[in-house]
């Protein structure tokens, strides 16, 4: 059974030039479960800031194709029944925090709900982000990864059990994961660089011009730097390395608790298609 709910209001917030539009929920429901999209479009004032919070799934972000915001986020619970499924998902809350220099939107679970269903219902919500440049943006999610892909801007990304990839990024990087790797495609570094993961493997590609001040580090692992850097004053180690790249510049540090660091230029291999899961 499908049933589908069209809500064309625009929403004007009041004493602010921030426009939301709700382009309309479709839900899609199965037996033992229950699925809907929620849809969002914003605008920020230039150098203002976007923060995600997911609290179980992936978030993928491309770049936008106007200077509006766009956030989607699909939705899916999966409980013992369809009407526990419905209802669940229907106490599920996408929290908005909008100011004309920021936005921040992050679902939330009341925790009293799960406990009324009996059987605890599984929330999983897929965010599909589209940017335009020059916003400081933050996505922060669990059991899940996140997935920048040719995006400009003061980025910062974290999981808890998931990875992180970039392809194509400019500006400034800072990225975390607790139980994941890190694939980082830098095409433009404009900023600090700083990617950080305890259980899990880092591999950085950056441009064979690019300018800064490396440190790679890791505990239990090794670390590899491209001989095509020109890395002077370098410090090498075995579970360390750094030095000058090019003419120095901005920090560029990668370090993992287990598991190895790769630092080379940027072309040589290609991060996987698909959001990290």
């Amino acid at each position: 059974m499908r049933r589908t709910i069209a809500l064309a209001a625009l929403l004007v917030l009041p004493g602010c030039d921030i426009q939301v539009n709700d382009k309309g929920v479709s839900i899609d429901i199965a037996e033992g479960r229950a699925t809907d999209e929620w849809s969002r479009t914003y605008t920020i004032a230039p150098g203002g800031s976007l923060e995600i919070g997911n609290v179980n799934g992936p978030i993928q972000v491309v770049p936008a194709a106007a200077a509006q915001v766009e956030v989607t986020a699909s939705r899916r619970v999966n409980a013992a029944s369809t009407e526990q499924a419905r209802a669940f998902l229907q106490a599920v809350e996408m929290l908005e925090e909008t100011a004309p220099d920021r936005v921040s939107v992050q679902a939330r679970v009341d925790r009293g709900e799960e406990g009324r269903f009996g059987q605890r219902p599984q929330l999983n919500i897929e965010y599909l982000v589209k940017l335009p440049p020059g916003l400081n943006a933050s996505f922060k999610t669990e059991n899940g990864g996140v997935r920048l892909e040719n995006v400009e801007g003061t980025l910062a990304a974290a999981s808890t059990n998931g990875g992180i990839t970039s392809r194509g990024i400019s500006g400034s990087l800072k990225a975390s994961t607790v139980n994941g790797g890190l694939q980082i495609d830098m095409a433009r570094v404009a900023g600090d660089v700083d990617v950080t993961t305890v259980n899990g493997g880092v591999r950085l590609e950056l441009p064979a011009d690019v300018n800064g001040s490396l440190d790679a580090r890791a505990v239990n692992g090794g670390i590899s730097v491209d001989d095509r850097f020109p890395l002077a004053s370098a410090e090498r180690e075995r579970l360390r390395v750094a030095g000058r790249l090019n003419a120095g510049g901005p920090r560029i540090a990668a370090q993992t608790t287990n598991g190895g660091v790769r630092v080379v230029v940027r072309g040589q291999g290609a991060a996987p298609d698909g959001p990290p899961r």
